[in-house]
């Protein structure tokens, strides 16, 4: 995480930067879905396997009918990811994706400034970019040979990755009809999201949003 013990250690520091983890999961209660369907979702997901049948992913054969939806759905893993590029409001703001608003949120109380370069508002590059957001938040602050970010500018003491991404997922799901809708049809299946180098996980939070925005 982005405190504690292990994290003023510079060698783990590096590791998790060089990973580009954004934590998501070790604080939430496991949340109960259907463990006979799998699917894992990731920024370059492959659009071709059906529902079930990517990488990791698992399915039972009666089920394959319920997800016929989901499967003419184009970039459907990609759209449920973290990653995927949607504009939503939230805090006053316009956000790109879901990580443009967890990266910049590490900077709001400290650095506001530059936590307004990752909303639209700005229209900075940064804004812009997930990329660039990315590196702007990691812990060189440079893309490329730019510095993004300059080194005074760090992360807020205390601040929970969780919390923003909750917020981020439950407006870019509750704004987007269409997203909305690509949700639903997952039905109750377990998502898992893909990050190179760590076992794969159930997304509780994005199941949470699931469970909370679709009416039964």
């Amino acid at each position: 995480k982005l405190s504690g013990p292990f994290y003023e250690i510079n060698d783990f520091k590096k590791v998790r930067d060089k990973l580009d983890i954004v934590e998501n999961n070790d604080d939430d209660e496991p949340f109960e879905c259907d463990g006979r369907i799998v699917f894992v979702i990731h920024s370059k997901s492959n659009n071709v396997p059906r529902p079930g049948k990517g990488v990791g992913e698992i399915i039972v054969a009666n089920e394959n009918m319920n997800f016929n939806l989901l499967r003419n759905q184009n970039q459907w893993r990609r759209k449920l990811d973290d990653s995927w590029s949607q504009e939503f409001n939230l805090d006053g703001k316009k956000w790109l994706s879901v990580k443009h608003y967890i990266y910049g949120s590490r900077y709001k109380k400290g650095f506001p400034d530059f936590y307004h370069m990752f909303s639209l508002n700005s229209d900075s590059k940064i804004s812009k970019d997930v990329e660039i957001a990315s590196a702007a938040a990691s812990k060189s602050g440079k893309y490329k040979n730019d510095v993004i970010r300059k080194e005074e500018i760090h992360v807020d003491n205390g601040y929970d990755d969780n919390v923003s991404r909750g917020e981020a997922l439950t407006s870019k799901f509750s704004q987007n009809k269409d997203l909305t809708n690509l949700l639903e049809m997952t039905n109750n299946a377990c998502i898992k999201q893909y990050q190179r180098n760590v076992p794969l996980e159930n997304d509780n939070l994005l199941m949470k949003v699931r469970d909370s925005i679709i009416v039964k």
